[in-house]
């Protein structure tokens, strides 16, 4: 009976909570109620069922920041993560050190096989194979291996990626050139891409060149998140594609939540 009791208090407290807050103009959601478009990780768990996210390629690892949040999301995923840069490799594979199912991997991925010079910048993650960023200012330069998704995928004996995040400072074009095999048959699921607004701005691959050679293969635009801002204006967000496969979960997932959202 007296738990019952704390039972009940506790709901009461809770709801009177929800109502105060609510009143102050909050709303509280649970990580499954979040509106469609709140963050990409929940989005693309969501798409993803009922299969599972098995196989992950984080392209532009830099020191594991977003390894460690799809480790997190998808802890039985096996996580590929690619950083060509040594000494940030090197924090890679520290800061990743205890999760068995990241393999860190030394290389970039880009259009073919190469081995290109890359000139290091003060901040590791402003580092860049675009060649108008890539430009010698004084640091010795590195010898960066490239190859390609479509030959990471058969090397390591895969016929199907769940989810691509490339995040390469501008470098994007090349790395999904790359995977114009796997992406030619719908066996990438999913693309997370950082993208920019502005074509001037090389830094952030431009997201009509992005939707343009995605398109070439079917894969539609799901959602934009995280969007930065610079002299008062959109910059650069990440952006979700979809495959064809993968797309007829998209009006579903988001009736879901809509209905979620207005409970």
């Amino acid at each position: 009976m007296l738990c019952l009791q704390w039972i009940r208090a506790l709901t009461m407290i809770k709801t009177a909570l929800k109502h105060l807050l609510q009143s102050s103009g909050y709303k509280i959601f649970a990580n499954e109620q979040m509106p469609v478009g709140f963050n990409w990780l929940l989005d693309v768990e969501r798409l993803a069922r009922p299969a599972d996210i098995s196989t992950i390629f984080d392209v532009g690892a830099n020191a594991g920041q977003t390894t460690t949040l799809l480790n997190a999301r998808f802890p039985s995923a096996k996580i590929f993560s690619f950083e060509p840069l040594a000494s940030t490799f090197s924090a890679l594979k520290k800061n990743t050190a205890g999760l068995s199912n990241v393999n860190c991997i030394n290389f970039a991925l880009g259009r073919e096989n190469s081995v290109l010079n890359l000139h290091p910048k003060t901040a590791s993650t402003q580092n860049s194979l675009l060649p108008d960023i890539n430009q010698p200012n004084g640091a010795p330069a590195e010898s960066i291996r490239v190859t390609t998704v479509d030959e990471t995928l058969g090397a390591n004996h895969l016929d199907h990626l769940n989810l691509l995040k490339t995040d390469t400072e501008g470098f994007d074009l090349e790395v999904i050139a790359g995977a114009k095999a796997a992406l030619s048959r719908g066996a990438i699921d999913m693309l997370v891409v950082e993208v920019g607004f502005h074509p001037q701005r090389r830094h952030h691959t431009y997201l009509p060149d992005v939707q343009a050679a995605l398109l070439e293969h079917g894969y539609d635009l799901y959602c934009i998140y995280d969007q930065n801002h610079y002299d008062g204006r959109i910059d650069y967000a990440d952006a979700l594609f979809v495959s064809p496969s993968i797309q007829k979960n998209c009006s579903r997932s988001y009736a879901e939540t809509f209905v979620r959202h207005a409970e």
